[in-house]
Parts: structure tokens; sequence; C-alpha cells
């Protein structure tokens, strides 16, 4: 066989694991981006449910801390205004010295009539 020849084979055998190569490295890249994308999708998808969650609690609060104002300011309710004569003062307790800590006291094994073995 002429040299050319067998140059070109080699080329075309060369060219042939190189394209094999790069579609093996094209299909990883496009299943690695699909995988992300899907992860992506899933992660945000539970972002706005938490989101929506989030909100109907923070309706639900308002609306309890809307009742409980209705409650207190009816008549019968028992409550207050505040006012600085309703506002009640309390002294500090007296300060104390700490106690030391005692360390723990190891415990004796209790003696045991049975045999430990044969």
């Amino acid at each position: 066989m002429p040299l050319w020849l067998r140059w070109l084979i080699g080329l075309h055998r060369s060219s042939v694991i190189v394209v094999f190569l790069l579609a093996i490295a094209m299909l990883i890249a496009y299943s690695s981006t699909v995988y992300t994308q899907h992860l992506w999708s899933r992660d945000y998808h539970k972002l706005k449910g938490l989101q929506r969650q989030e909100r109907e609690m923070i309706a639900a609060r308002e609306n309890m801390r809307n009742y409980i104002a209705r409650q207190a300011e009816r008549p019968g309710a028992g409550l207050i205004n505040k006012t600085s004569a309703s506002t009640i003062f309390l002294q500090p307790a007296p300060r104390r010295r700490a106690q030391p800590v005692k360390p723990p006291v190891p415990e004796a094994e209790p003696q045991s009539s049975k045999p430990l073995g044969y």
C-alpha cells in the first residue's frame, strides 16, 4: 500500500474515534443539562408552594390577631385600656452569690452474688 493511503486510513480511524468521543461528551453534557433543569424546576415548584403556605399562615395569623382584638374590645371582656396608672412596676430580686458546682460523686457498683462466668 502506498504511504498516502495508509496515512488516510489512519486519519479515518482516528477521526472516527474522535467523533465517537465527542458524541459521548455531547450526550453527557446534554443529560447533565436536562437533569439540572429538572432539579431546578422541582425545587422551584417546592419554593413556590412554601411561599404560598407562608402567605396563608400570615393571613391566618392576622385573622386570629383581628379576632382576638375584636374580642378584647367587647364591653364584657373584662379588659382595661393600658394607661400609666395601671402599669405595675416590680422591684428586682436581690442579687445572690453563685453557688459552686460540686463534681458528681461516682456511685459504687453493687456486689453481685451471681458468678460472672464459668
